[in-house]
């Protein structure tokens, strides 16, 4: 699971060498180990790299063939919900994608799985925003500052600002 972790920052980073041989080091070692979690979450990170390559049908078909084995492992669940809201906002489907963001948030709380909650709270917030929900949205996003602010996420703060400048815009 970790090198799973790892080729997401990898992803992230823009460091795609990198990102293939840790991706392919997780899958091996899941399977060599007979993890089906780790291999689930490599998966789930896998699909997300096929998406960024605009390779969308494979990333799609991963990312849905993950979700539909993960266990009942709450890091598992958020990480799914993650990518797919994170996926079903940049497709346009922003209900599914505020819906997908609100349960990953809820289980990262309830469980104590802070990895992913920062940026499904800022995704939970664009989906909102493209909704027209725009004070769902602004509270979304408050909320993601005040977290990148706290835990000293300088890039996520950033992302959050721009987004709140371009809420700000649309209103």
């Amino acid at each position: 699971i970790d090198l799973a972790r790892a080729a997401h920052v990898f992803l992230w980073g823009h460091r795609y060498e990198d990102y293939q041989r840790t991706i392919r080091g997780a899958l091996e070692g899941a399977r060599a180990c007979g993890s089906s979690d780790g291999e689930t979450y490599a998966r789930l990170v896998e699909s997300f790299g096929y998406t960024l390559e605009g390779k969308l049908a494979k990333g799609d078909a991963l990312l849905d063939e993950a979700r539909d084995r993960a266990s009942d492992d709450p890091e598992i669940f958020v990480v799914s919900a993650y990518l797919e809201s994170q996926r079903d906002e940049w497709y346009g489907r922003y209900e599914t994608a505020a819906d997908r963001s609100q349960q990953g948030v809820e289980v990262s709380r309830k469980h104590r799985v802070p990895l992913y909650l920062l940026g499904s709270i800022w995704f939970g917030g664009k989906a909102r925003a493209c909704l027209g929900r725009y004070d769902e949205a602004l509270a979304w996003f408050r909320e993601a500052l005040e977290m990148a602010e706290r835990v000293g996420d300088r890039a996520m703060r950033a992302r959050v600002l721009n987004t709140m400048g371009w809420l700000s815009a649309e209103v």
